[in-house]
C-alpha cells in the first residue's frame, strides 16, 4: 500500500515540478514539496474540524501561501 501511495505521491511532484519549471525555472521539485505538503495538510486539517469557520481558514489561508509561493 505504501509503495502504491508513494508512487502517486511522485506523480503528483513531478507533474508540479514540470508547472513550476515552466514558470519560473527556480528549485522546481522543492516548490512541489512544499505546494503539495500544504495542499494536503490543509485538505486534512480543513476534514477534521468541527468548526467550519476553522476549517475554511485551513484552506484559504493555505491557497493564499500558494499563491506567494508560485509567483516568489
Amino acid at each position: 500500500m505504501k509503495r502504491r501511495f508513494e508512487a502517486g505521491i511522485k506523480a503528483y511532484l513531478e507533474i508540479l515540478g514540470r508547472l513550476i519549471a515552466e514558470t519560473d525555472g527556480e528549485e522546481p521539485d522543492g516548490k512541489a514539496l512544499v505546494i503539495l505538503s500544504t495542499m494536503v495538510g490543509a485538505l486534512t486539517l480543513s476534514r477534521v474540524v468541527n468548526d467550519p469557520g476553522l476549517a475554511q481558514a485551513f484552506l484559504d489561508r493555505a491557497v493564499e501561501h500558494l499563491r506567494e509561493t508560485v509567483a516568489a
